[in-house]
């Protein structure tokens, strides 16, 4: 991600392992962001580690670590993804809570739909646009949000989502604009486990124009989600460091 886009920040990271006892909570600053690598969820915002404790913390990773997000949300990608447990830098807006989240739609290497996801923790509003930053009504998953000014950093969102999704069907670029830069999210080929529905039903229909799937597209391996995991288990490490 950095090589295919300089202009992007990114969250400092702290710790990350694949031991959730492990963590240097001491040693961490007094906010920062706990998060897992192979599910969608498993991050939980600290502004105040004085209001936690390492116990607790560490229970959570653990628990975090043995759950097989295969089985909760079938997503196959996620089967041989090395677990690990990481301490970020908390990205603030200036408000109370998470900042806005921009997150840019690209169908094959083009934005079609930008989505800016607020309130996250107690009232979670969607406001869509278009790629000329012209609002529309609708939502994905949440109460729909006012519209407002774009980012500082649009520009820049945009050029990185264009270069790292070149040649790919869909892929959904996220990011955050912290006192004008833009400081990179996430990205993920299916959005909401690709079962959320957008409303109105015709944003569907829109959207869904958009993707092109060429003659050498190949579905993911088949998953046996029906065998037994044993969800106490954690992965170990690839190599001891």
């Amino acid at each position: 991600m950095r090589r295919a886009a300089p202009g992007l920040a990114f969250p400092r990271l702290y710790w990350w392992s694949e031991r959730a006892d492990e963590l240097p909570f001491d040693a961490l600053p007094p906010s920062f962001v706990l998060k897992a690598n192979h599910g969608s969820g498993f991050n939980l915002l600290v502004p105040d580690k004085r209001a936690v404790s390492r116990d607790a913390l560490a229970t959570l990773g653990r628990r975090w670590l043995r759950t097989d997000f295969t089985r909760v949300g079938r997503e196959w990608a996620y089967r041989n993804v090395r677990r690990a447990i990481f301490a970020e830098e908390l990205l603030s807006g200036g408000k109370a809570g998470p900042p806005p989240d921009f997150k840019l739609f690209m169908f094959a290497g083009k934005l079609r739909l930008i989505q800016v996801d607020e309130g996250r923790g107690k009232r979670h509003t969607q406001a869509l646009y278009d790629e000329r930053w012209r609002f529309f009504e609708g939502t994905l998953a949440a109460e729909q949000g006012r519209p407002g000014p774009p980012p500082a950093s649009l520009g820049v969102m945009i050029e990185a989502a264009e270069a790292v999704s070149a040649g790919v069907d869909f892929l959904r670029v996220d990011f955050y604009d912290i006192d004008g830069r833009a400081f990179f999210g996430e990205l993920t080929n299916y959005p909401n486990k690709g079962v959320s529905r957008f409303r109105p039903a015709a944003l569907d229909a829109l959207f869904g124009e958009y993707l092109e799937l060429d003659d050498s597209s190949k579905p993911g391996p088949t998953v046996d989600y029906a065998a037994r995991i044993d969800e106490n288990s954690v992965i170990p490490p690839a190599s001891t460091r």
